[in-house]
């Protein structure tokens, strides 16, 4: 076994370990793990398993994303236009120029998982980039009510009818999300190598929100979660019969990239 596969072992081994903590946490106590159970750690360690499982080639534009998105943040934070008028606690330290770094991987993992998963369909790249900003944009009508109360990662000072947060952070993702997804296909324009890991980091991250959305009571966003994962689940599944009708030497060979 070499170095890679076996950091990537440790990696999923740790991911899954505070993954499940952090839901048997929340789930049987209802409350928040150990100052969110290691929530930097948590990012950090989806991150690094997420650029480490990629092929050499999508490394480069995982962490072009993850500048992006901390390059956002910072833009956010510091002048309350992008998203709304926000402040990140110490829940997420460290950070640099009031943005946790952890941001950075929320960022590339997120939109890698994303791009992952449209990866099968056949529209258009600006209909791509469109679809894109859509789905981040209800990963964070999921994710957003969660890390601003009980996580407590930061706090608005804007308020709004979803949950007090404000509707200008959607907006602000949607354009963002959109923005940096036709960067990626503008300056990366070969297509995305199949990661199965980014799925499964992604998929992780969205199972954990719909369950604690549904402990501490937020039923639409719980219902949100319960569409993403269905979302996740018919896109899989027609993946799998698009490869399983391939002739068997082709389907060999996509297979084992």
């Amino acid at each position: 076994m070499d170095l890679s596969k076996a950091l990537i072992r440790i990696l999923a081994g740790l991911f899954f370990f505070m993954l499940v903590g952090a839901t048997a946490t929340h789930t049987l106590l209802h409350q928040v793990p150990l100052n969110g159970f290691g929530s930097a750690s948590f990012l950090f360690i989806a991150g690094g398993l997420v650029l480490l499982s990629a092929p050499v080639s999508d490394r480069a534009r995982l962490l072009f994303i993850g500048v992006l998105g901390f390059v956002a943040e910072v833009i956010g934070v510091k002048f309350g236009w992008l998203f709304g008028r926000y402040t990140y606690t110490p829940v997420l330290a460290p950070n640099v120029f009031d943005v946790p770094l952890a941001m950075a991987c929320a960022w590339l993992v997120l939109i890698g998982y994303v791009r992952q998963m449209m990866a099968g369909l056949s529209i258009s790249v600006w209909a791509e980039i469109l679809l894109g900003g859509m789905w981040m944009t209800t990963i964070d009508l999921l994710s957003e009510p969660l890390a601003a109360h009980p996580f407590n990662f930061w706090i608005w000072t804007d308020t709004g009818f979803y949950y007090g947060i404000p509707a200008h952070n959607y907006l602000g993702w949607f354009a963002v999300s959109c923005v940096i997804l036709a960067l990626d296909k503008w300056i990366f324009k070969p297509s995305w190598n199949p990661n199965y890991w980014v799925e499964i980091v992604g998929v992780g991250i969205v199972v954990f929100c719909t369950i604690s959305a549904l402990i501490y009571g937020y039923l639409i966003a719980f219902g949100v979660g319960i569409l993403l994962i269905a979302i996740h689940l018919w896109l899989t599944k027609r993946a799998r019969l698009a490869v399983n009708a391939l002739p068997r030497k082709i389907r060999s060979t996509r297979v084992t990239n």
